[in-house]
């Protein structure tokens, strides 16, 4: 999990780092190229406030990419009794008007 120190500059601030925000981004972008439509599904940070995090998130997403995510919750994941966050965005290369690489298949 990631430590929520880390990520929040202060409890108040509205103004993100550089830093906080690629801790973020690399939470939800894309492992084999962060250019690429995010789709990702992961659990909230331990000690950040659900909205808080949204917009952490969303500021992480606009900065690096120029596209907005959007989110999709699914409350208590009943194995590990957490809440799962889904968030998608058109990434990079769509913001851009650039064509999205093809992935190639094993």
């Amino acid at each position: 999990m990631t430590d929520s120190k880390n990520l929040l500059h202060s409890e108040t601030s509205s103004v993100f780092t550089r830093d906080q925000l690629k801790t973020v981004f690399d939470m939800v972008a894309a492992r084999e190229d962060w250019k690429l439509p995010v789709v990702r599904e992961i659990f909230y940070p331990d000690g950040i406030d659900h909205d808080l995090f949204h917009v952490m998130v969303t500021e992480a997403v606009i900065f690096f990419t120029g596209s907005v995510p959007t989110f999709r919750v699914f409350k208590n994941n009943p194995i590990l009794k957490q809440h799962v966050l889904l968030v998608e965005a058109d990434g990079y290369y769509s913001a851009m008007g650039e064509s999205v690489p093809r992935r190639e298949v094993a």
